[in-house]
């Protein structure tokens, strides 16, 4: 925050809780779960900037820190939590 501070640059923080996740791995297992939270972790990383940081801050909790982040380019990025991630099944 200090650095947003003292250069003037725009900070967007998403918070991203994928929803009813412990009925994936209560039905498939913590194997399952991992290979979604892994494809989702990756989608992510496939939306964000070099200059963004995602972090794992729960089971399945994922919060993004987006630097410098332009209005039209925020909508993107809030989108992806919902609009671009993985929907259907994960093959293991």
């Amino acid at each position: 925050m200090d650095i947003s501070r003292r250069t003037n640059v725009a900070l967007l923080l998403i918070l991203l809780d994928i929803d009813h996740f412990k009925q994936i791995n209560d039905t498939y297992g913590h194997i399952c779960g991992d290979i979604i939270l892994k494809k989702v972790e990756d989608t992510i990383w496939q939306n964000v900037d070099e200059m963004d940081t995602v972090l794992r801050i729960g089971g399945e909790e994922f919060a993004f820190l987006c630097r410098n982040t332009l209005r039209e380019n925020r909508k993107k990025k809030e989108d992806c939590g919902t609009n671009y991630l993985p929907q259907g099944t994960a093959a293991y």
